[in-house]
């Protein structure tokens, strides 16, 4: 989870990336798998985005590692934190 909190505390919007499903997974796909001009537009309206970890930074490339990583940080986030309740 640290991706999604830069130094600058201003966290990345998941809801915005993802788009409007309630399904986890569903969302979770749309992040992976989005053309990269459109991850690059939101991504661009982050203030302070030279702050952004690393991690992040790759999102608006064509860099499917960096979207798996935050993708499955993301779902592993959720099954400790949210699943069980």
């Amino acid at each position: 989870m640290r991706f999604l909190t830069p130094a600058s505390r201003i966290p990345l919007d998941l809801a915005a990336l993802a788009g409007h499903t309630p399904d986890l997974d569903e969302a979770l796909d749309t992040v992976r798998t989005a053309p990269v001009h459109w991850m690059r537009e939101r991504l661009e309206t982050l203030p302070n985005r030279q702050v952004l970890p690393a991690p992040v930074r790759g999102l608006d490339a064509d860099d499917r590692q960096a979207r798996l990583a935050l993708t499955t940080a993301v779902h592993a986030c959720h099954q400790a934190a949210m699943a069980p309740y």
